[in-house]
């Protein structure tokens, strides 16, 4: 099961074609905890478990490809604007928080992110 977790987390946060983006990495982390969220409402145990595998999957797959110690890189890919850093990288965890969603987001980073957008 778990070699199932990791490839699905590695196809929809760094598929192939377009490798690992802050936006699209940020958006799937978002929604994965929306996801997680909405388990625990329904108290679906199995649910629960699924995606708090995911959720940490996914979260040590995006800092461990996109974060260069001062912000979070557009994409892993080796084009020369990989290192360029987007406004909406943070996008997936600024809309949880507009839907009254808690996250734990690390604050050292995305206050440090926000100061170099």
């Amino acid at each position: 099961v778990w070699s199932q977790v990791t490839t699905f987390v590695e196809r929809s946060v760094c598929s192939n074609v377009h490798l690992c983006s802050a936006y699209c990495g940020g958006l799937h982390i978002g929604a994965l905890r929306a996801c997680l969220e909405m388990a625990r409402i329904m108290d679906d145990k199995n649910a629960i478990d699924e995606y708090e595998q995911w959720l940490t999957q996914a979260k040590k797959s995006y800092s461990d490809k996109l974060w260069n110690g001062k912000y979070y890189n557009y994409d892993s890919s080796d084009s020369r604007h990989h290192d360029s850093i987007m406004s909406d990288q943070l996008a997936g965890f600024w809309y949880l928080r507009l839907s009254g969603h808690r996250y734990e987001v690390n604050t050292s980073r995305s206050d440090q992110s926000n100061y170099f957008v």
